[in-house]
């Protein structure tokens, strides 16, 4: 179900990885998507819900990334390398080398991630929160020559964007105060965030590859993320994010997809898109 272009010019070795598997829909936690880059979410019921277009995608590119759920510790790792939190796996087992500790990558893998369990889980307990779920947008190495910056994927084997969803049945969170003194700001009323909501946080795609509908296809995967815990809860659950003011970039890809305001001060808005 996940898609995957061919392409002619040499694969880097992150690239020979097995196809990602349908995340199929159980009691805890539910389904989720694997995506057609850009033009469709094939969902596990077979249905297919249409992706707007972002204004600048360049369809020359539309084969060079998919979206998987993370689902794997050493996924996980990938990803916290991708934030700049840690070294890749094969990094550390050289570090270690030069020090006259001669481990594997598996071992590497495992002191590194002490605090995730096999699926990729951080291994935290907080009532009423479900475990963080990690969407990746992976790139295919398709449409055009790898580039210095494209090889640079390599370090974190592939990942060029990420988000994470996760439920929370009841949350302390809630929308600060409207506390601008400037009068020229419009602020919104301070409000309570909705329980249950599915928060969005995370959000972050590579330089290299803005501005061709990744965004969107992460925020689907978090759309696909919440639209299956309202069916699996009989109840409508909106997503739920923060973003800062001066993150206009970000502040205009949510308000394309849908995002009204729940709250807005003078450092940060709450926003909100319902099913």
């Amino acid at each position: 179900c996940t898609y995957h272009a061919h392409s002619s010019s040499p694969r880097p070795a992150f690239l020979n990885t097995p196809k990602p598997q349908r995340f199929c829909p159980s009691s805890r936690p539910p389904r989720l998507v694997s995506f057609r880059p850009h033009h469709h979410v094939t969902v596990a019921s077979s249905k297919e819900v249409s992706i707007t277009n972002d204004a600048n995608f360049n369809r020359n590119d539309a084969n060079d990334y998919f979206v998987q759920k993370v689902s794997t510790k050493a996924r996980a790792l990938d990803v916290k390398v991708f934030r700049g939190f840690t070294s890749p796996a094969q990094e550390y087992v050289s570090e270690q080398q030069l020090l006259g500790n001669d481990i594997s990558e598996k071992e590497a893998i495992d002191l590194l991630m002490k605090q995730y369990d096999e699926d990729g889980n951080y291994m935290y307990n907080i009532p009423h929160y479900e475990p963080e779920t990690y969407c990746v947008a992976i790139y295919n190495g398709t449409g055009t020559e790898l580039t210095d910056e494209k090889k640079s994927f390599a370090r974190q084997n592939g990942i060029v964007g990420v988000v994470s969803a996760q439920l929370r049945r009841r949350s302390p969170l809630i929308a600060g105060p409207s506390n601008d003194d400037d009068s020229s700001t419009t602020a919104l009323p301070s409000v309570s965030t909705p329980s249950p909501h599915v928060y969005v946080a995370n959000m972050r795609v590579d330089e290299n590859m803005q501005r061709k509908g990744v965004g969107i296809a992460l925020l689907s995967s978090a759309r696909e993320y919440a639209n299956s815990w309202s069916e699996q809860m009989d109840e409508k659950i909106p997503i739920v994010l923060s973003v800062d003011n001066d993150n206009i970039p970000g502040v205009r890809l949510y308000e394309k997809f849908g995002f009204k305001y729940l709250e807005q001060n003078s450092v940060f808005c709450m926003m909100i898109l319902w099913p």
